[in-house]
This record gives C-alpha cells, structure tokens and sequence, in this order.
C-alpha cells in the first residue's frame, strides 16, 4: 500500500511539471550571457564573466545563433559565422535543432523566460543562460 502512495504522489508532481509554450519561446530573442554548466557527475562550473555573448534570433520555429563580443561603447563586434537552428516539439518537449557540415546535434529546451534559459545537450550537461545587458563606459 505504501508503495502506491509513493508512486501516486510522484505521478502526481510529475504531472504538474509546468509545460513550456510556443509563446515563451520569443524570449529567446536576444543577448544571452552563460551562467553555469551543470555536468551528469553532479559537479557545477559557474562563468562570472565572459568575453562573448551568444546572440539569438529566432523567427517562428527557425533563427540562428551567433558569438557577439561586447564592447565598451556598448556596441558588439561580430563575425558572419552564425549557427542555424530549428525547433520542433516532442510529447510536450521543445528541442533546438542544429546542423552544421553535415553534422547535427540537439539541445532539450529545459526552462525559458524573459531573464533566463537553460538547454541540456546530447552529452547529458545543462547550460543555464541570463539575460546579457549592454554595458556603455564611453559616454
């Protein structure tokens, strides 16, 4: 009989886990600025600063992502290389799509909204994103 209970309860919060929408993911457009990296062994790698900003435009299901580097004039400087991506939803589950040379590679859309994302890859690591705002120290 415990055993139920146990097995109801945990089917019970699974259940409730909050559904990410086709509407979140417009959050995505933007600068974005790593934060952690959660590897499968449990450990955590925190990033306080970082040199590049990932840019992200979406459009629908498809945009690209690229490597911007801020300046101080709070303008980027940027290269032409972008990665494409799609997205399509599985049972519930958005799935950023990349493909690249013939290669491709997905990333499971963990959490979205308007300050912070996270991703987690093929190779089972989490990649939470805040939100990157623009600095200006040349008035």
């Amino acid at each position: 009989m415990r055993n139920i209970v146990i097995l109801c309860i945990l089917l019970s919060v699974v259940s409730c886990k909050k559904q990410l929408s086709e509407e979140a993911l417009t959050y995505l457009n933007g600068y974005w600025e790593i934060e952690a990296v959660e590897f499968p062994n449990g450990s955590t790698k925190e990033y306080t600063i970082s040199t590049t900003v990932d840019y992200i435009s979406l459009t629908e299901m498809a945009g690209y992502r690229k490597k911007v580097y801020p300046q101080l004039n709070g303008k980027y400087k940027t290269s032409d290389d972008a990665e494409q991506f799609s997205i399509y939803k599985k049972d519930g589950v958005f799935f950023l799509v990349y493909g690249k040379n013939n290669e491709q590679w997905e990333e499971q859309l963990i959490s979205i909204d308007e300050t912070s994302f996270s991703v987690k890859n093929n190779d089972q690591k989490i990649y939470h994103y805040k939100k990157f705002d623009s600095f200006n120290l040349i008035k």
